[in-house]
């Protein structure tokens, strides 16, 4: 049985059962975010009308001041929003499997969704699947929608055995 809350049905995992850390964690941070943009704007307000007062401009000029930073502060969040954000992530761990199965499971993103639960679909495909400037958008159980792009790729050298102590697959 999952956990119920306002954003829609549990969404499954692989065995059928909710993915319950997604959704609190995703309205814990969307929380935290708006009480942050309260407290900055509470600051950008109070700041310049204690400013003024203390000066000793007029209660009428203090408040138009602190008006004027706050639609200041406003407007450079808004437009900061707009602000395209590329994140490069490389991942790294050990995998129990030969360099070239891992690397053939995980270099056609088509097949993404068959070993990663996070990943609610996949589409928009452009180019060879896992060759470099292959394209492709990613939606995540999560809400965040990515926009992937391969901008490296190797092939792992052939071996006969798995990678055994201190040898590592790499995923990125």
């Amino acid at each position: 049985m999952g956990l119920s809350d306002d954003r829609g049905p549990p969404l499954p995992d692989h065995n059928g059962s909710r993915l319950s850390c997604y959704a609190p964690c995703r309205s814990m941070r969307l929380r935290t975010l708006r009480l942050l943009v309260l407290v900055a704007l509470a600051f950008a307000f109070s700041l310049p009308v204690a400013i003024a007062i203390l000066a000793g401009f007029s209660r009428a000029w203090a408040l138009w001041a602190g008006l004027a930073a706050t639609g200041a502060v406003s407007i450079a969040g808004i437009c900061g929003s707009l602000v395209r954000t590329t994140v490069v992530r490389e991942v790294s761990l050990t995998i129990a499997a030969p360099g070239e199965r891992v690397y053939d499971a995980i270099r056609d993103p088509r097949t993404a969704s068959r070993w990663n639960p996070t990943i609610l679909s996949l589409d928009g495909f452009a180019g060879e699947p896992g060759a470099v400037g292959s394209r492709w958008h990613v939606s995540l159980v999560n809400g965040a929608v990515l926009e992937t792009e391969v901008v490296a790729a190797s092939h792992p050298p052939a071996s006969s055995s798995g990678p055994g102590p201190g040898r590592r697959a790499c995923a990125g």
